[in-house]
C-alpha cells in the first residue's frame, strides 16, 4: 500500500457546527417552553434556573461559534513518529504560527464523507475539538482522509 502524501488542512469556522449548535439551542427553547407550558409543576424557583441554565448553555454555544479554533492540520509523512518504527506525525498550527505542536494522537470522533469532527491529543492533557469540512480545500481532502487512515494503524 502507497503511504498516504504530507497534506496540510485549513482549519475554521465549520457550517456544520453551527448547524449543531442552533439545532440543540432550538430543542433546549423548545423543552424549557413545554415546561412553562404545562404549568411548571414545580414553582417559579425551578422554573427560573431552568431558564437560567438554558442561557448559560447558550452564551457557551455562542462564544464557541465566534471563537472557533483556527489553524491548520498538518501530516507530516517524512517525520518520525512518537513511537519507535512509526512513520508520520500529526502536528496543529494555531492561527499565524509558524511552528507546529506536536499532537500525540488524532482521533476521528465522526467521518461524514463531506465534514468530519476530530478530537486532537496534544502534549496537554486537554483534547482539543475540531470540525473540518471538506469545502475549505477540496483539492486536499481526500489527502488528508488517507493520512488518518493511516495513522489509526
Amino acid at each position: 500500500m502507497q503511504r498516504a502524501p504530507s497534506v496540510m488542512y485549513p482549519v475554521g469556522r465549520c457550517v456544520w457546527y453551527g448547524r449543531l449548535l442552533l439545532g440543540l439551542a432550538s430543542a433546549l427553547a423548545l423543552v424549557w417552553a413545554a415546561w412553562w407550558w404545562l404549568g411548571a409543576p414545580s414553582g417559579w424557583l425551578l422554573f427560573s434556573s431552568g431558564g437560567a441554565a438554558c442561557g448559560i448553555w447558550g452564551l457557551m454555544a455562542w462564544r464557541s461559534w465566534r471563537e472557533p479554533a483556527v489553524g491548520q492540520l498538518h501530516w507530516d509523512a517524512q517525520a518520525p513518529g512518537l513511537v519507535d518504527g512509526e512513520a508520520g506525525r500529526w502536528l496543529w498550527r494555531a492561527g499565524s504560527a509558524i511552528e507546529g505542536t506536536p499532537l500525540r494522537r488524532v482521533e476521528v470522533t465522526f467521518d461524514g464523507q463531506t465534514v468530519a469532527w476530530l478530537r486532537l491529543h496534544g502534549p496537554a492533557e486537554v483534547p482539543a475539538w475540531i470540525c473540518l469540512q471538506r469545502a475549505s480545500d477540496p483539492a486536499r481532502w481526500h489527502a488528508l482522509r488517507r493520512a488518518w487512515v493511516q495513522a489509526a494503524r
